[in-house]
């Protein structure tokens, strides 16, 4: 009775100081780590794309004409394709800009205009990443933290279990122990009820005699 209201004792003991669920536990965990994934990858895509505006800012000090040329038109393409600041004004004066190309010469005022908006454009998303870039990794720190915390908790759920698991064995063997034992008492107290009662369960019909001659030898054999 002790082994059992302790094993009891402990198990409600442990189940309060679990704060979740493991599954739920495991389900955050994943969930961080697609989030750590997530800003590994921005973070790819944002130095990526700073190489690329740096380029460009680069070739268009040397030559006005980068935005014509076939290098030029690849490195704005590769920028539209991606999630960056301001890359949705930069699609509109892309746009603008080849549709008044095919139409006009590289010194008509509107082509000219929209090359300027485009340089802005380059000027603006290039500190747009420079701002965002110092952000992930205080975001990638905060989420390290938050699955560190995480496994502890997982390995404190697992360590628990281990102990509970060690407090049912031993509740099991106690038990069975005392199965046994209460199956022996049982045991002798019928026995020694059988033994105290038996002189009373038996009616003896033919009794003892002593036989009055000797049953041998016989001489009536030699």
């Amino acid at each position: 009775e002790s082994s059992v209201q302790s094993w009891v004792s402990e198990i409600k003991q442990n189940v309060n100081q679990l704060p979740l669920e493991t599954r739920s536990l495991y389900n955050q965990l994943d969930e961080i780590q697609r989030g750590l994934s997530a800003i590994a990858s921005r973070m790819r895509t944002l130095r990526e794309a700073l190489e690329v505006l740096k380029g460009l800012e680069d070739e268009l000090r040397s030559d006005p004409d980068v935005f014509r040329s076939e290098s030029g038109k690849q490195s704005l393409l590769e920028l539209q394709r991606e999630d960056l600041p301001f890359v949705a004004e930069l699609k509109t004066a892309v746009m603008q800009y080849d549709e008044a190309s095919r139409r006009y010469t590289a010194k008509y005022p509107e082509v000219v205009k929209l090359e300027g908006q485009i340089a802005e454009n380059l000027q603006r998303m290039r500190k747009g990443v420079e701002t965002e870039i110092p952000r992930l990794p205080s975001q990638q720190l905060d989420l390290e933290r938050r699955r560190d915390g995480i496994i502890d908790q997982l390995k404190q759920s697992t360590a628990l279990t281990k102990m509970n698991k060690g407090k049912e064995s031993t509740y099991d063997i106690n038990r069975k122990l005392y199965d046994e034992m209460v199956l022996k008492l049982d045991q002798a107290r019928l026995a020694k009820e059988v033994g105290s009662q038996g002189a009373n369960q038996f009616i003896m019909i033919d009794p003892a005699y002593y036989p009055m001659q000797p049953a041998k030898p016989k001489y009536a054999l030699v």
